[in-house]
């Protein structure tokens, strides 16, 4: 009975610190720039009100001025595809190498778990990047202008809302 009462009670526990954690917003991805093109924040839209753009990042909200806001990009860098592209080219070829090897199978005139691994890793990091380049050119980020214009805002706010 004791036990039945403890398991009941931890996860009436675990539900109410999950209702409590701010959801994450299915919204777009973008990066906020400065007037000067320095890039000042970045995240998912959570609100747009007629003078600040409020981000959501990591489980907490940024809030950005009008007058701070020179331009926005949607979604995410050039960096991060080339980045994904190699870390998983690296994970799937390593470990395909490391099977291959350790089967005593030469992968890509290599032998033994180790260096097929490490080939693998290679191999994929290089196929990786570029599929990430690729897929880089077929992205179709956005770039909108704000520039501090409430004029210029309040078209955005029309066409994210």
């Amino acid at each position: 009975m004791k036990q039945l009462f403890l398991t009941t009670l931890i996860f009436s526990c675990l539900f109410t610190i999950h209702a409590q954690k701010i959801e994450k917003p299915n919204s777009p991805f973008v990066r906020v720039y400065n007037i000067d093109g320095k890039k000042i924040g970045k995240g998912r839209i959570l609100k747009i009100t007629t003078n600040e753009l409020e981000l959501w990042k990591n489980g907490s909200s940024d809030i950005y001025k009008i007058e701070q806001i020179g331009y926005l990009r949607t979604k995410r860098s050039s960096g991060h595809n080339v980045l994904l592209g190699i870390g998983t080219g690296v994970i799937l070829f390593g470990s395909m190498g490391a099977i291959a090897g350790s089967e005593g199978d030469s992968f890509f005139f290599a032998s033994g778990a180790e260096y097929g691994a490490s080939f693998g890793a290679v191999l994929g990091s290089f196929l990786g990047a570029i599929v990430g380049v690729v897929t880089t050119i077929f992205k179709n980020s956005e770039r909108i202008q704000i520039d501090g214009d409430v004029k210029k805002w309040e078209v955005f706010m029309s066409t994210w809302r």
